[in-house]
């Protein structure tokens, strides 16, 4: 399954500044859970839970949701979750099926207390900005939480990632670019103006991307882009793994 084809779902279709023009682009409604393993489970038995919420989706045609699970694999000491389990709708219409997870999910959702405890449940929409190449089933995926600086606007973020994409495309890389806008469930002191995510095909493209940046004069491009609208923090790095697409 690859998973980078699956964060390319189309969805919800909204106004977004960016830059001084308005551009039409596809934001998808997502949630995103924080967990760590009980104390005699493993990843064995999240990929029993995982057949299980798979087995009980075919059977109800449930075919409007995309669903990651991520692994820390660069992540500060401090960092509280062993995974993250990311879902992706097709667009808005598809949070009607969260009823019917209430109603009729009990038995998975029994499967997957038992392997795991996610006390962070949050939603964000997510759009893409730079289409990402191919890829293997596992991937490194990248995100940073980014401030839009005092006196900036919020679309002039969303300028910066679209100029760093563009510089990137034509640098030759087949990194992703997505921005994540909080949704339901942030900290009501969160200060933050949105996630930047980036998804790579390989490892070997990150090291690409991260050798032009430091050795081929992405740095000092990235600070005149970024540096006076933006201030992002240190990037954490998941081993990403698609469990379900929006097609079941």
């Amino acid at each position: 399954m690859k998973i980078l084809a699956l964060m390319l779902a189309v969805s919800l279709t909204m106004t977004f500044g960016i830059g001084t023009a308005r551009a039409q682009v596809i934001w998808n409604p997502i949630e995103v859970y924080g967990c760590m393993y009980n104390d005699d489970a493993d990843g064995d038995e999240l990929g029993r839970a995982i057949e299980s919420f798979n087995e009980w989706a075919d059977e109800r045609a449930v075919n409007d949701y995309t669903a990651l699970v991520l692994h820390p694999y660069f992540a500060p000491a401090s960092y509280p979750f062993d995974f993250l389990w990311v879902g992706i709708w097709a667009d808005s219409t598809g949070l009607a099926g969260i009823r019917q997870r209430l109603a009729e999910g009990g038995d998975v959702r029994q499967m997957l207390d038992e392997s795991a405890t996610c006390p962070l449940h949050q939603s964000y929409i997510t759009t893409k900005v730079k289409d990402p190449g191919g890829s293997t089933d596992t991937v490194p995926v990248e995100v940073s939480t980014c401030t839009v600086k005092e006196g900036r606007l919020g679309m002039e973020g969303g300028a910066v990632v679209a100029e760093w994409s563009a510089y990137l495309r034509e640098a030759g890389s087949d990194s992703g670019q997505w921005i994540l806008r909080p949704g339901w469930g942030n900290e009501p002191d969160a200060a933050y103006t949105f996630k930047w995510v980036k998804s790579y095909p390989s490892w070997a493209s990150l090291g690409e991307d991260m050798e032009h940046f430091l050795n081929g004069g992405g740095e000092q491009r990235y600070g005149d882009v970024a540096g006076p609208v933006v201030d992002c923090d240190s990037p954490r790095v998941y081993l990403a793994r698609a469990v379900r697409s929006m097609d079941g």
